[in-house]
């Protein structure tokens, strides 16, 4: 399992309905060009992770 899955895991059980909803609103922030690029979100989570 990779470290990004790792992450994944931790993440709390979502409802279909919030998974859809999240999903529209991701597609809108993509259709509206507001993205960044994916190694550039890996960078700020492993900050995140890395023990103080």
């Amino acid at each position: 399992m990779s470290h990004e899955e790792k992450l994944l895991a931790l993440l709390p059980e979502l409802t279909e309905e919030e998974k859809d909803r999240q999903t529209r609103e991701g597609l809108a922030d993509v259709d509206a060009g507001r993205t960044i690029p994916h190694d550039e979100l890996l960078r700020w989570v492993r900050q995140l992770t890395v023990p103080a």
